[in-house]
C-alpha cells in the first residue's frame, strides 16, 4: 500500500494504544523545537509486521505552551501520525469520544485544547495537529450540544467546554 500523499491537512490518529506522540516525517512542520534525536532520545518502535523502526528527531506540539506530555518522536518510515491518548490524559487532559468526534478538554482552563473528527473510511478518530481556534472550540461546543439534544431531548444540556465532561442520563 502507498504512503498517502502530501497535503497542507495535518492529521494524527487519536490512538489509546500508543505508547507515545509518533509523528510522520511529513508531518513535521507542524511541531516546535524539532532537532535531531541525541541517541539516548532515539526510540524504537515495533510495527504490526514486527518490523523496527527508530525515531530520527524530537519536537513539541504546538496546541498549547501549558502542558507536560507535548514532547513527540518524528519517524521518517512512518506513513501516518498517532497522538497518544495515554500521554494527553497524564497530562491532565480529558479525552471525550462520541460517534463523530473527538474533543481533547483542559478541566483547568476550561477549554477544548484539540478536536477530531472520525474518518468514515477507517473508522478511526483524526486530530488535526493544530490549536484549535476559539471559532472551532464554539463549534465543537455547538456540534456537542446538537448531539444531546437529540439523545436526550435536553437543549440546555451543553453550553461550555465543561458540559462536554458531564456524565449525561436519559430521564
Amino acid at each position: 500500500m502507498p504512503p498517502p500523499s502530501q497535503s497542507d491537512l495535518h492529521e494524527a490518529n487519536a490512538d489509546t494504544g500508543t505508547t507515545g506522540h509518533y509523528i510522520a516525517l511529513k508531518d513535521m512542520n507542524c511541531l516546535h523545537n524539532v532537532r535531531t534525536s541525541a541517541p539516548h532520545e532515539v526510540v524504537t518502535v515495533t510495527l504490526p509486521t514486527g518490523e523496527n523502526i527508530k525515531s530520527t528527531h524530537t519536537g513539541e506540539l504546538r496546541f498549547s505552551p501549558d502542558y507536560k506530555g507535548q514532547q513527540v518522536h518524528v519517524f521518517k518510515s512512518l506513513w501516518g501520525s498517532l497522538l497518544g491518548i495515554g500521554d494527553l490524559c497524564d497530562a491532565g487532559l480529558i479525552a471525550v469520544f462520541d460517534k463523530q468526534r473527538v474533543y481533547i478538554v483542559d478541566p483547568h482552563q476550561q477549554t477544548v485544547v484539540l478536536t477530531g473528527n472520525r474518518d468514515l473510511r477507517t473508522r478511526l478518530w483524526m486530530i488535526a495537529l493544530k490549536p484549535i481556534k476559539s471559532y472551532e472550540e464554539a463549534e465543537a461546543v455547538r456540534v456537542a450540544a446538537q448531539i444531546h439534544t437529540k439523545m436526550l431531548d435536553r437543549p440546555d444540556i451543553i453550553t461550555t467546554p465543561m458540559d462536554l465532561l458531564q456524565p449525561q442520563t436519559i430521564t
